[in-house]
Order: structure tokens, then C-alpha cells, then sequence
């Protein structure tokens, strides 16, 4: 699973897979995130300041993922 999985009112839920920058996701993560992308959930993978900000934007303002 995603290290974090982020409750948003109106019943809304959000994956978040935290990376060191320039890291990238071992193969078990990979497949999780296609299986649940598959079942319609967002999932992120954050890994500067400037993708925490794009993060928020998109989920708190209603843009999803």
C-alpha cells in the first residue's frame, strides 16, 4: 500500500506514495498503484516541495488525480 492514504470530506479517498527526490517506485509499488488506479482512486507520488503543492492544489481544490 501507499505510505499514506488521505480521508477528504465528502467521502473521498487519496493514496500517497512518499519518494526521496529523484527516487523511483520499486516494482511491487508500481503494480499496487496500477490496481488502484484500476479501482478509481488517485494515487500520488510526492517527492519535492513542488509536487506537495501540486498535491494540495489538485485534491483540495477539487481537481482530483
Amino acid at each position: 500500500m501507499p505510505d499514506r492514504i488521505v480521508l477528504i470530506p465528502g467521502g473521498r479517498v487519496v493514496f500517497v506514495e512518499l519518494k526521496a527526490p529523484a527516487k523511483s517506485l520499486k516494482p511491487f509499488k508500481k503494480k499496487r498503484t496500477v490496481q488502484l488506479q484500476a479501482l478509481g482512486f488517485p494515487v500520488y507520488h510526492v517527492d519535492s516541495i513542488a509536487a506537495v503543492k501540486k498535491f494540495a492544489a489538485e485534491v483540495f481544490n477539487g481537481e482530483g488525480g
